[in-house]
């Protein structure tokens, strides 16, 4: 690996999500990845290179687009399926006029083999999208 493992991925085209369901964001694409461990192609998940145990500063965030009053917009990043950082959030009474974004961050103590991921709720009546480019995961290793 390079001086630091770290990725940003993300998308090139919106991801349908449906309402009320946990929905894995699929990131297809990445801006950098020092190590070749971000899966843009399966499993779209970080994965932690052999030897590269450590702390790492993880970000996700997604934008989606009208959002009905008051539904719930959710995010969680799992590490091995389990969620080890959570953001709930209710935009608030604007819903149904243009992105609304959130985010979550956190450090983390990861292992090699670990896989990251960042999945994605929301309880509107309708399926929505998440949108390309303003959605994404970054991870860098600390340490």
């Amino acid at each position: 690996g390079g001086a630091t493992v770290a990725c940003l991925a993300y998308r090139t085209a919106a991801q349908v999500l449906t309402s009320s369901t946990w929905d894995l964001c699929e990131f297809t694409h990445t801006v950098y990845d020092t190590d070749s461990a971000f899966d843009t192609t399966t499993n779209y998940d970080f994965t932690v290179p052999t030897g590269e145990g450590g702390k790492y500063l993880i970000i996700g965030q997604v934008t989606m687009h009208d959002l009905l009053i008051d539904s719930d917009f959710d995010l969680q990043v799992r590490v091995n399926n389990v969620n080890k950082l959570m953001r709930q959030d209710e935009p608030g009474t604007t819903g149904g006029q243009g992105p609304i974004t959130t985010s979550l961050s956190g450090v983390l103590d990861l292992s090699a083999a670990d896989t990251v991921d960042l999945w994605v709720w929301h309880d509107d009546s309708r399926q929505m999208t998440h949108s390309s480019y303003d959605s994404h995961l970054t991870i860098h290793k600390l340490s």
